[in-house]
């Protein structure tokens, strides 16, 4: 399925000449699973964009984040979790979860300067023992369930724009 996804881009890259350095990084990076150096960046962040769409194509984006030192918990190389907290009820993720489970992650740390996109399938957990399993390592009760994501893809995205959105956010 994800070799659709890469294949699809190709002509693009051909009509922008974008051909040699996209296929550059792409037979540089590994781009199907997390290496020690991307878990330590995706469990040292406290937040991240979390976009979903629906069946219908309607996109959703959202802003996710905890008051603990990290959100995400590294199952294995190709699977994360992280909780999805009570809110207005609106349950737009949640929805779009249900009626297409592709899901897109943008994690940018402001610090460094460094972006990593993931693109993945995600299952809603919210069985009792995932909650109080995710409940105890996080020491948090404020838990309403756990988001479960297969990674189908992964890759380092340009940070060239990340200044620009620190001096914005220090103008504020």
């Amino acid at each position: 399925m994800w070799r659709v996804f890469l294949e699809v881009p190709i002509n693009i890259r051909k009509y922008y000449n974008t051909n040699i350095q996209a296929n550059h990084w792409l037979t540089t990076m590994h781009t199907t699973s997390l290496t020690e150096k991307r878990i330590q960046f995706i469990e040292s962040l406290p937040y991240f964009f979390f976009a979903t769409s629906h069946t219908n194509g309607q996109p959703n984006i959202n802003i996710k984040s905890t008051n603990n030192k990290q959100i995400f918990h590294v199952i294995d190389n190709k699977t994360l979790i992280f909780p999805d907290y009570f809110g207005n009820g609106i349950l737009h993720g949640i929805g779009d979860i249900i009626s297409n489970p592709q899901i897109a992650i943008l994690l940018i740390d402001f610090k460094s300067n460094k972006r990593l996109k993931i693109n993945g399938t995600a299952t809603i957990l919210d069985d009792k023992k995932s909650l109080q399993l995710y409940k105890k390592t996080y020491s948090d009760t404020n838990i309403a369930r756990v988001i479960q994501v297969n990674i189908n893809y992964i890759i380092e995205n340009c940070s060239q724009y990340i200044s620009r959105v620190k001096r914005h956010i220090q103008e504020c």
